[in-house]
């Protein structure tokens, strides 16, 4: 058995300083558990931003104290109520909001919906023939739309194996509504 040094046990396995605010100590089990919500490139800047937030955190809470907030159990409600009554935030007016709107027109998007429609060429997974037969018809289907030979309904109609062929009356294909992000090359 080979043993591995490990350096002088006297010495602290952690290789951060103590944070403590006021005569409070941030604790390092608290900083590693908080370290989770800050993902960083390297390891300092995830303790350092963690052990910023339990700062702030415990900096909020001790006013709640002076505040005499202490009768609120729930921490953050507690931390809600400090940043009631003591943030003055005025209401927006109709060009801050405007404002906000034309600075951030993704937020007020939704992702783009689309009405598709198909043909089934319908195959047996394990059916290796059958799905050969079904891609070439496919491509045949495909090469007669794409040159103006045929309409997609009139196609959809005659070669779909799909049941909803049978169900819509002026549009013979099926249509679907479905978002961007559910389809698949």
């Amino acid at each position: 058995m080979q043993l591995i040094p490990v350096g002088d046990a006297e010495k602290p396995r952690n290789q951060f300083p103590p944070v403590y605010v006021g005569e409070t100590l941030i604790g390092e089990d608290d900083i590693a558990r908080e370290m989770q919500h800050h993902p960083a490139e390297e390891v300092a800047e995830a303790w350092h931003e963690a052990a910023k937030s339990l700062v702030i955190r415990e900096l909020l809470l001790q006013q709640a104290s002076r505040l005499k907030l202490d009768d609120i159990d729930d921490e953050e409600d507690r931390i809600a109520r400090v940043l009631e009554f003591e943030l003055n935030v005025p209401d927006p007016t109709e060009q801050d909001c405007e404002r906000f709107y034309n600075a951030n027109p993704a937020r007020f998007r939704s992702p783009t919906l689309m009405a598709v429609s198909h043909i089934l060429l319908a195959a047996a997974p394990d059916d290796v023939q059958e799905r050969i037969r079904q891609e070439e018809a496919g491509q045949q289907l495909l090469s007669s739309l794409i040159d103006g030979r045929s309409q997609f309904a009139e196609l959809a109609k005659q070669y779909s194996a799909c049941e909803s062929r049978h169900q819509l009356q002026r549009e013979l294909a099926w249509k679907v509504s479905i978002w961007n992000s559910q389809t698949r090359p």
